[in-house]
């Protein structure tokens, strides 16, 4: 436990303040020569008697004077536009008040927790600027040269100045394109035929069609 002695010209017999991960606080005198300032701190307590303030700090996270260390808080949302090859990952994260970018990590093997080191990072570098508010920016981005019928597993990532953060391991499976298989023609005349084939739309929702000509290719 810190204390602290300052001079104040009032005569109180009990104040309590409460500022839990608060900014840096800086007592002064009333003479204004004395100053006590402490930029450790999770709760204060204030006691004024025989106009002498008492000040007890009990130390915890550092803090800066416009606000408390933090680095961003990062979470991974659903990837979106699946295709058989392409994807789109998303995440927000919450800048928490300092210049923060963020990108992601994926891979076809589980890392476990995520971490900045598995896997293809996405961008290769750099990453999405989030600006240095207060409240969580979405971003995403979009991955290629995907593999059809794979899963992958990906994770979001912020950084600051005060640190870098990861969101928990989620995961896709890339579809399957169709089945297909091309079957003899049947109901052939001099002028008409039928062509058939069949296909295995593997989930998704598929179409099916034909190409023909006179000349083999």
């Amino acid at each position: 436990m810190l204390s602290a002695n300052i001079l104040s010209r009032s005569r109180i017999s009990r104040i309590i303040v409460n500022a839990i991960f608060s900014t840096t606080i800086l007592l002064i005198s009333a003479a204004g020569s004395n100053a006590a300032v402490f930029s450790f701190l999770d709760s204060l307590e204030v006691l004024i008697e025989n106009e002498r303030i008492q000040i007890f700090v009990l130390p915890s996270q550092p803090v800066r004077s416009d606000g408390p260390v933090a680095p961003p808080s990062v979470t991974t949302d659903s990837a979106t536009s699946v295709t058989g090859t392409n994807a789109t990952l998303n995440g927000s994260a919450n800048p928490t008040g300092l210049a923060t970018t963020a990108w992601f990590r994926y891979s076809t093997s589980s890392p476990g927790t995520c971490n900045d080191s598995f896997g293809t990072r996405a961008p290769s570098s750099g990453g999405s600027f989030l600006g240095a508010g207060t409240s969580p920016v979405a971003y995403s981005q979009g991955i290629t040269g995907l593999s059809p019928g794979t899963l992958y597993y990906f994770c979001a990532i912020a950084s600051n100045a005060d640190g870098l953060s990861v969101g928990f391991v989620l995961n896709f499976t890339t579809p399957m394109p169709p089945t297909v298989t091309t079957s003899a023609a049947s109901s052939i005349t001099g002028t008409s035929a039928t062509l058939n084939g069949n296909a295995n739309p593997n989930g998704l929702s598929t179409t099916g069609w034909y190409r023909y000509s006179s000349t083999y290719q």
